[in-house]
């Protein structure tokens, strides 16, 4: 049980599989830091929480409320001086209070890390499972389920492949804002608002995936492409809907 604030400053935390991590309110795990004991100081963090399919590492909170922890947050220094993070087998659920500044059940930061495979980020009311803030991530075979929106991504460029997405109402499943991600073989159903929306300045890859909501399925804000090649592909026959 994490009672508050837990932060790692040049530390690897290794979790084992089949471990529960549970946080009070208030509370959250932050990868890397930047801190000012007497002068100035980067630290690098590195999180090694690597699960199995029979023995989840699961996240949550205390209370067993939704909006009951902080959530995850890896700072712009978590991969100072090269150090990885790895997150596998995980479920990361009922976070969304705003510690970070941000509603979110695994916030990235200015940072290329964590690599996530096989996790599972649900429930988080208002906000989104995964926020990225140039942070260009490999997030595959992971699940969104229950949250606001299911990947945020703003200023960045990752690789989505094999994810499955599922939400009710006003969900969204990947929300682009100045972002060119990659997203491959995924999942969209439910009833949905959008499957994936883009803004006026995000260009979209997607490649060999399945919609069946009934909403949205790929949502385009309109905007100018300018010096840049964009490839529409045929998405098993949804329409790409300009909306302005």
């Amino acid at each position: 049980v994490v009672l508050g604030d837990l932060t790692l400053r040049d530390a690897t935390l290794t979790i084992a599989p089949g471990v529960d991590v549970l946080f009070a309110e208030n509370a959250g795990l932050q990868i890397g830091d930047w801190w000012c004991p007497y002068g100035c100081v980067n630290s690098w963090g590195s999180l090694q929480a690597v699960g199995k399919p029979d023995s989840l590492i699961v996240f949550s909170s205390l209370s067993g409320q939704t909006d009951g922890w902080d959530g995850i947050y890896f700072h712009y220094n978590s991969d100072w001086t090269g150090a990885t993070s790895t997150m596998e087998y995980c479920v990361v659920e009922k976070a969304g209070q705003t510690g970070w500044g941000v509603k979110a059940g695994l916030y990235c930061h200015q940072t290329n890390q964590p690599s996530i495979a096989n996790c599972v980020f649900r429930d988080v009311a208002g906000g989104a499972g995964l926020r990225l803030s140039s942070a260009s991530l490999s997030i595959t075979e992971s699940d969104f389920v229950n949250d606001s929106i299911g990947i945020l991504s703003v200023a960045s460029s990752p690789m989505i492949q094999g994810c499955f997405f599922d939400g009710g109402g006003s969900y969204t499943g990947v929300r682009c804002e100045g972002s060119s991600p990659i997203i491959s073989s995924s999942v969209f159903q439910g009833s949905t608002q959008y499957s994936v929306y883009f803004d006026q300045s995000s260009v979209p890859n997607l490649a060999g995936n399945t919609y069946s909501t009934s909403g949205y399925g790929i949502a385009l804000a309109g905007g100018v492409y300018s010096s840049v090649s964009v490839n529409w592909r045929n998405e098993n026959d949804e329409p790409y809907e300009v909306l302005g």
